[in-house]
């Protein structure tokens, strides 16, 4: 095997092959047939996706391995029915290598997700120093008037 099979590139190059010759023969070759040919696009467009949306991640290996199933069951599903995927042969092939140990390898990464940080409590905030300011000027409060002045002002 050559060292690139075993590498997240080489995974990503076989699901474009898979979706290549997927849907390259549901077109134009022996195995179009008017039944299979949007569902043979579909797994084709999956691949596709899956192929470019990849992430040194354990959760996409595992993606990946989900999506390769799936593409093996449709490809068993319509050889029992009389059609032939041809994909279905790259499918397994890229399962069987997602699932050994040197292809775990290619998908060990930090993950390029992280929880949100909690934001601190008000109580844990520092309060802010303003500057000094110059003195105010203090400000004497009204005498007190008597009441019967207001009330009874021509008194």
């Amino acid at each position: 095997m050559t060292p690139g099979v075993w590498t997240l590139s080489g995974f990503r190059g076989r699901l474009l092959l898979q979706a290549l010759v997927t849907a390259a023969l549901a077109l134009i070759g022996r195995a179009a047939s008017p039944g299979w040919t949007v569902t043979s696009l579909v797994v084709a467009a999956g691949a596709v996706f899956v192929s470019l949306a990849m992430r040194p991640e354990p959760t996409w290996r595992w993606s990946a391995v989900g999506f390769e199933a799936l593409a093996v069951g449709y490809g068993l599903v319509a050889l029992v029915s009389g059609h032939w995927v041809p994909g279905t042969l790259v499918a397994g092939w890229t399962l069987l290598q997602l699932l050994r140990p040197e292809g775990a390898a290619a998908f060990v990464g930090t993950p390029t997700w992280s929880p949100p940080v909690p934001v601190p409590a008000y109580d844990a905030v520092e309060p802010q120093v303003l500057p000094d300011l110059p003195p105010a000027i203090p400000v004497q409060p009204p005498a007190p008037r008597s009441a019967a002045l207001t009330v009874l002002p021509g008194r």
